[in-house]
This record gives structure tokens, C-alpha cells and sequence, in this order.
């Protein structure tokens, strides 16, 4: 009996077909009625006809004809996370992965980017996907504490005949089918003039009715670049890509420019490598081979020094205002004099003063010790510095080296803030363009006021200084940074935050913006001052 509801599906229109033929096999036996034989085969019909969807579905062929569903099949549970980023709940990532393996439910874990929303669409032949949807329910409120769930409920409110999977989310909501699909097709091209010229290829474009190269002018450059994209989606190379592209351009070094590349994770060199680009210098800071000093005061006022520190260390307005009076007055010559000051200052009674006093010094013990003293302790000579970049070859400083990451974060942070003080005091030559990957580790928190990050992008340019800055997160970047931006490109996106965040910056048309979560590796978005409109493109190595 088991073996008859198990494979009813096969044998009921198998059974029925054998019958139809006895009959028509008896119907062409002489002496029988035309009539008869007609009928017979009409009957035939009929049972093959009503029996051809559930056979075929039994076969495994959904997509040739439509099936009916039930809404007992068929469940949608919809949440998001007010305090996180939609698409990092591994919480309910775990839960669905482990009744994945214990259920016969089919669970579709669906994300909609653009208003931070997830479904988890519950798929369920025995009428069983109302008990696994209150399983999952159930599950999630007892133990994701960042989720909240907004509903659970049937997808069909009657039977309906669908033929296929999209299909089926497609009566969950339009913001579901949309990220169920791999790609979002094109839904209108743009014009461009097939000669426009540029100095940085960057590879083809994919939104116009004839592919075209596409690149950057060294005037973009100047005009300061950002290249946005989660993790994976090819901006390390886009950025590695305009490196060599700066070292190949002829002609342009009779002006002079200046290329330093901040590499934060090491991979730059064997990136270019990989471009084809061999001629470039390499520093590694954790060997003496760059240090800083920024209590340079020929270079530096203290006020300067003060507001450097007081970003990089993340200061309060009372902290900057006590770590100024401290430089001002005694014009410390390291970071180990600084905090032997800070050390030996006696505080009032009052506790504020204590607290100030403390707090700052807690900071700069992680930068004043022997260990860092190879990196902030150089001479306040800028020669050798300047002996490196007057080669005109790409300067890497592998920020790798430096294990720690806080002491990472005040090395790179303090060379910017050099280089763009030396650009400011003319004692440099030349335009300077600092390259800045994974830009969201040099701040520490989100929205944090960073005036010499902020003032180097908008005014950097008439100091000779431009930026090209690389992040996976420019939710954390500040307004007037990515505003400021001349030229964006950008990868895939799938944080719900920064999406929104890229959106309110570039105010993309939807069927452009609708592309970003879905971008593959190496695909972007370039948006230019150069072009009438977003281009849709493939970087190409």
C-alpha cells in the first residue's frame, strides 16, 4: 500500500493508459463499431490528458507544464534587522541551515537590498510547510535577539497553477522575485560617443547598443576617485588596474606626479604582478624603512599636531582641547615624550580633569612603546622620502607588516596627514596621488568627524594632492567624502545600509541601481562628470 501513495503519481495515469489501449486494441478487432473505436479513444484521451501533469511533475519536469499548488504548501516568513545589516544574520542563516537537513521543506532564503528586508520562503509538497514555517518562527524569536519578524503567512490565498520556482516567489512579492533572478537584464542602453578618449582603460561597457573601451582621463584622477564594493567584487583589482594604468601613461610624467599606493592587506604587488607591472618600490614601515614623526614643528604647528591626533586617536572636544595646551606648552619631540607628560602631569581634584588625563594616556601607551619606536621616531629631514618619490615609480607601503591593527590604523592616518602637509608647505613637487584601500579601517567609528581625511578630499586639489579611495563599507565614510568624490565605481553592493548609502549619494536611476547587489566579480557601476550617464562595466585585467 505504501508503495501504491508513494508512486501514485506513475502508476494512476499508467494504469489508466494500458486500460485505454485494451480497449482500443479490442476496438480494432473486425465486427466492433466504428462508434465504439471512437469512443474509445476519446476515453483515452481524457485519461491521458488528466493524468499528463501529475505524471510528468512525477518525472521531475515542472518547467513543461504548470502544477497545482496549495496554499498549505506554500509559507513566507518576512524580517529584517533594525540594528544590523541585513544579509549578516548568520543567527537565522544557522537555523535555516540545519532544518534544511532535517526536514523535507524546501527553504529559499531571500534578500530584498534596497529596503533591508529578508523572506524565507517555505516549499512543501505534503501540505506540510505551515508546520515548518512555525518551526522556523518559533526558532528564530527564541534565538536571534537582532531579528525582528515582520509577518508569516501563506504566499497563495486560493490553489493556483504555477510552472517553476520564480514563479512561485514571484507571488511572494515583486522585491523577491527580483533577487531570486542571477542577473538583471538591461532594460534600456545609453549613448556614448565611441572616441571619447582616455588615459586609464579600464575595460568595456555593457549598457550600450555597441560594446565600447571605457577609462578614466588623468583629469579624473585629479579630481578625486572612489571605488566601492563588497568583499570579492573585484575593486582591489579595479584599484590595482588604475595603478598600472598611472605607471603606463607616456607623456604625462614631464608635468610630474607622485603615486603612493597604502596596501593594507599586502596583496598589491602581487596584484600589479599580475597586471604586468614589475617596476615599483615597496616599503615595509615594520623595518625603519619609512618612519614618522609628526612633532615636527617646521612642518607642524601644534594646533596641527593636536588636530592630527586628536582624529586618528578619536578624542572628544575637551580631550583635543587638553592634548593642545600639553603640546603648545612643552612641544614634545616623540610620542614616548608626549606620554611621559601625560604621566608626570598631576591632575586637579576635579574628576573630569582626572578622566581626560587618563583616558588620553591609555591611548598613547599603544603607540609609545619601544616596539613602535621604529615607526614614529624618524627624522624630521624629509630627504630620503623625497629621494623615494622622486623616482616616479609606484611607492607601496605594505601597512601589513604592521601586525597591530590600532598601530596600523595611526601609521597610515599619520603618513596622509604628512604627505598632505608637505604638499601644503610646498616641499614636495609634483601631483600627488595617494591611493587609500580599504578606507573604512582608518576610521574608527561611523560618522566621526575627521577634519584632515575631510579637508584633504575637498581641498587637497589645489595643493596638488588627490585621493583614490577604496571600501567595502561607505556607510561608514562621511557625507562631504563621498560627495566629493568626482568619479565612482562601484561594485557589487550587499549591505542594505551601504546600498542606501551609495543611492543617496549618486541618486542612480532604479534600473541601474537595481543591478548593484547582483553585480558579478569585476562588473561595476561608473559614474563620471565625463559621461551623461551611469555606465554599466566590465573591468578587464
Amino acid at each position: 500500500m505504501y508503495f501504491v501513495v508513494k508512486y501514485k503519481n506513475v502508476l494512476i495515469p499508467l494504469t489508466g493508459t494500458l486500460a485505454s489501449l485494451t480497449l482500443i486494441s479490442y476496438a480494432l478487432k473486425p465486427g466492433f463499431s466504428p462508434y465504439f473505436l471512437i469512443t474509445t479513444m476519446l476515453i483515452f484521451t481524457i485519461i491521458v490528458l488528466s493524468n499528463l501533469s501529475p505524471f510528468i511533475n512525477s518525472l521531475g519536469l515542472r518547467g513543461l507544464i504548470k502544477r497545482k499548488v496549495e496554499p498549505s504548501q506554500l509559507y513566507i516568513i518576512k524580517y529584517t534587522m533594525p540594528d544590523s545589516t541585513i544579509g549578516s544574520d548568520t543567527c537565522v542563516k544557522s537555523i535555516v541551515k540545519t532544518r534544511s537537513q532535517t526536514s523535507r521543506s524546501r527553504i529559499l532564503d531571500l534578500t530584498d537590498y534596497k529596503n533591508n528586508i529578508s523572506y524565507l520562503v517555505v516549499i512543501d509538497d505534503t501540505n506540510n510547510a505551515k508546520f515548518e514555517a512555525e518551526v522556523l518562527y518559533t526558532s528564530i524569536l527564541a534565538s536571534c535577539s537582532n531579528v525582528r519578524v515582520l509577518e508569516k503567512r501563506p504566499v497563495l490565498e486560493k490553489e493556483e497553477y504555477i510552472s517553476s520556482i520564480k514563479d512561485i516567489v514571484s507571488e511572494a512579492g515583486f522585491a523577491v522575485n527580483r533577487t531570486i533572478t542571477s542577473r538583471t537584464k538591461i532594460k534600456r542602453y545609453v549613448d556614448l560617443d565611441p572616441d571619447i578618449s582616455f588615459d586609464i582603460e579600464l575595460g568595456k561597457t555593457l549598457n550600450t547598443r555597441n560594446v565600447i573601451k571605457v577609462g578614466l582621463a588623468y583629469e579624473e584622477l585629479l579630481n578625486r576617485v572612489a571605488v566601492f564594493g563588497s568583499t570579492g567584487s573585484g575593486k582591489s583589482t579595479t584599484l590595482a588596474k588604475i595603478i598600472s594604468g598611472l605607471y603606463n601613461i607616456k607623456g604625462k610624467r614631464k608635468t610630474g606626479f607622485l603615486t603612493m599606493v597604502l596596501d593594507w592587506h599586502g596583496e598589491y604587488p602581487q596584484i600589479l604582478g599580475n597586471l604586468g607591472v614589475s617596476d615599483y618600490i615597496v616599503i615595509d614601515p615594520s623595518q625603519g624603512e619609512l618612519p614618522i614623526n609628526i612633532f615636527c614643528y617646521d612642518i607642524f604647528e601644534p594646533e596641527n599636531i593636536a588636530e592630527v591626533l586628536s582624529s586618528v586617536l578619536s578624542l572628544s572636544v575637551p580631550q583635543t582641547a587638553f592634548l593642545t595646551r600639553i603640546i603648545s606648552s612643552h612641544k614634545p619631540l616623540s610620542f614616548r615624550d608626549l606620554y611621559k607628560l601625560f604621566q608626570d602631569y598631576i591632575p586637579s581634584e576635579g574628576y573630569w580633569d582626572r578622566e581626560i588625563k587618563f583616558s588620553i594616556e591609555r591611548r598613547l601607551s599603544l603607540i609609545s612603546n619601544k616596539h613602535n619606536k621604529i615607526l614614529f621616531e624618524g627624522k624630521c629631514s624629509i630627504g630620503s622620502l623625497k629621494e623615494k618619490l622622486s623616482t616616479h615609480r609606484p611607492i607601496i607601503i605594505d601597512l601589513f607588516k604592521i601586525k597591530n591593527g590600532f598601530v596600523r590604523r595611526v601609521y597610515a592616518f599619520l603618513l596622509v596627514a604628512m604627505m598632505y602637509q608637505l604638499k601644503k608647505n610646498r616641499l614636495l613637487r609634483g601631483d600627488l596621488i595617494i591611493f587609500l584601500d580599504e578606507l573604512q579601517n582608518l576610521i574608527s567609528f561611523r560618522n566621526e568627524n575627521y577634519p584632515i581625511l575631510e579637508e584633504l578630499v575637498v581641498e587637497g586639489r589645489k595643493f596638488g594632492v588627490s585621493i583614490v579611495i577604496s571600501t567595502q563599507n561607505p556607510s561608514k565614510l562621511s557625507a562631504d567624502i563621498i560627495m566629493n568624490t568626482g568619479t565612482k565605481i562601484i561594485h557589487s553592493i550587499r549591505s542594505g545600509v551601504d546600498y542606501q548609502t551609495i543611492i543617496g549619494a549618486t541618486k542612480l536611476p532604479d534600473d541601474i541601481a537595481s543591478l548593484l547587489p547582483t553585480l558579478d566579480t569585476g562588473e561595476a557601476i561608473l559614474v563620471s562628470p565625463r559621461y551623461k550617464n551611469p555606465l554599466f562595466i566590465k573591468v578587464e585585467l
